[in-house]
């Protein structure tokens, strides 16, 4: 299968799962910290690492310094996942998520410098179309001046930058071992993460308890839903990475998600406002539309 098309799957995903995200968020975090989140966020990657063990055995035999490096990795992308969700809790998924437009700014760099990655010109034109129409769309404008939250850039470059580093610490050693044993030490980094929150942060261990506590199954049910389509959309993104330059994965994965999460979010709120709550203004949209079309140019352009 084409890499583009297998690119073209976990932005899809992925957007759903923003906004998923924010009702989360919102119903039953609300007057809460987001970070609690996270550990919930574990609990369901926990049940991956474990069918992977089941199905997968002989797979996670890798050897100790590529495993241990792989939990590092799962570490960063939580990590990365932390710092999104603090972004979330200040704006809506249209304003955050294009913001991982950094990711292939970076990874663009530290491919060129630790994997000798080199994109043509042509590629390189189309990766900055897509990353400027997508910083477009956080462009905001009140009383005739531009302005950006500085909050979610804030938090959102530190999630850009641990997920880049992720994506350049995940390729060499899962092209040297083997895919899925691992993506089992990446989950077993990601679970160690949640385990270490729980035990260290005590206000957020106390939030996580009366939530379980409140909502029950409701809460562990709907977090298996969108940690199960995050995850899956995660698997395919990783293994594009392993067959295209990681700046390539990247721009094609996170340059489409804000098309994505405009295009559900404006479904969303003219179906049902209280799972979304885009602005639908002539001005506002009309702002969004031409940057996703500038996304599109460079997206047709990474293709040629």
């Amino acid at each position: 299968m084409n890499w583009l098309i297998i690119s073209l799957i976990p932005p899809f995903v992925w957007a759903l799962t923003n906004h998923l995200d924010k009702y989360i968020l919102n119903k039953y975090f609300k007057g809460r910290d987001s970070g609690p989140y996270m550990i919930l966020v574990s609990i369901s990657i926990s049940t991956a690492a474990l069918l992977i063990a089941i199905f997968a055995t002989q797979s996670i035999i890798l050897t100790p310094l590529n495993a241990l490096i792989l939990i590092g990795a799962g570490i960063l992308s939580m990590l990365g996942g932390l710092f999104y969700l603090f972004a979330l809790s200040e704006g809506e998924p249209s304003v955050v998520v294009p913001l991982f437009q950094l990711v292939p700014i970076f990874n663009y760099f530290l491919g060129l410098i630790f994997l000798n990655e080199h994109l043509s010109n042509m590629q390189i034109f189309g990766s900055l179309l897509i990353i400027g129409g997508a910083l477009a769309i956080t462009i905001e404008q009140e009383e005739k001046k531009f302005k950006i939250k500085h909050k979610i850039l804030f938090w959102m470059i530190l999630a850009g930058l641990s997920h880049s580093v992720f994506d350049l610490i995940f390729k060499p050693v899962a092209l040297h071992e083997n895919y899925w044993g691992s993506m089992f030490w990446v989950y077993v980094g990601c679970v160690v993460f949640g385990i270490g929150l729980f035990i260290l942060h005590k206000s957020w261990r106390k939030q996580v308890l009366e939530i379980v506590k409140q909502y029950g199954a409701k809460i562990v049910g709907i977090n298996l839903v969108n940690d199960g389509a995050g995850m899956s959309a995660g698997l395919i993104f990783n293994y594009a990475l392993l067959i295209t330059p990681i700046a390539l994965v990247a721009v094609i994965g996170n340059g489409l998600q804000p098309f994505f999460v405009l295009l559900f979010g404006i479904i969303l709120t003219l179906i049902s406002p209280k799972l979304a709550n885009e602005n639908l203004s002539k001005r506002h949209l009309a702002q969004k539309i031409l940057a996703i079309l500038i996304i599109f140019a460079g997206t047709f352009l990474l293709s040629r």
